[in-house]
């Protein structure tokens, strides 16, 4: 009985150590999923915002284009009214009309 009693102290001090390690490797091992989750949501928040400036992005180029394919359009609209005004229109009759006469004198 001697014996079990110096032998008990022993084995309850291992029982605890191995106890306190067993916790601290649990707290470990949460702590690296805590850590690895952070890491996880943190990449997706980075790569959802990289999409959103992405398609920002893209959506203000297609603005651009859009916005110079529309200036583009009304300045070949705007020249051709120019070419084609009445006013050049009678101008241009009016230029005719002198080198005919010209021509006929």
């Amino acid at each position: 009985m001697a014996l079990l009693g110096k032998a008990y102290p022993f084995n309850l001090r291992k029982a605890s150590l191995f106890s306190k390690a067993n916790l601290f490797s649990k707290a470990n091992l949460f702590n690296k999923a805590n850590l690895f989750s952070k890491a996880n949501l943190f990449n997706k928040a980075n790569l959802f915002s990289k999409a959103l400036l992405l398609s920002k992005a893209i959506l203000l180029s297609k603005a651009i284009l859009l916005s110079k394919a529309i200036l583009f359009s009304k300045a070949i609209l705007f020249s051709k009214a120019i070419l084609f005004s009445p006013n050049r229109v009678l101008q241009f009759s009016v230029e005719h009309l002198k080198t005919q006469r010209r021509s006929m004198e």
